[in-house]
């Protein structure tokens, strides 16, 4: 009987260590080609309120990506006529909301490359 109990105190004590060393061993694998978070830049022609056309360029976050496709988060953005720029617009939020969370083609995202960011990641990659 007490060897039953030393056996079950042993086992449980080797499964308990096994399992956290195998946990802490893990590490989370992204399959994506293109790594989310990515920033550009994206214009486009606007008609604001019904009357006026204006230029806008978004500067947008990658939150999202496929083969063809980007998924973004409009960061900030700047117009062609001064009126419709800065928080103080009635148009503010319908300038943003109409591309925030949206697919967009890659072509037509002009991408900024970072390489300390680069250089981050591959670091981050490298060591992880």
């Amino acid at each position: 009987m007490l060897i039953i109990i030393i056996c079950s105190v042993v086992s449980f004590i080797l499964g308990f260590g096994v399992s956290n060393l195998v946990r802490t061993n893990s590490k989370t694998v992204t399959n994506s080609k293109t790594p989310a978070g990515r920033r550009g830049l994206h214009s486009t022609k606007l008609t604001v309120g019904g009357k006026a056309e204006v230029d806008v360029l978004y500067e947008i976050r990658e939150i999202d990506s496929t083969t063809n496709k980007s998924k973004i988060k409009v960061e900030s953005y700047s117009c062609s006529r001064s009126s419709f720029n800065g928080k103080e617009s009635i148009y503010y939020k319908d300038i943003i909301n109409l591309k925030d969370n949206s697919w967009i083609d890659h072509s037509e995202i002009e991408w900024i490359d970072n390489t300390s960011e680069n250089r981050s990641r591959k670091i981050d990659q490298i060591l992880n």
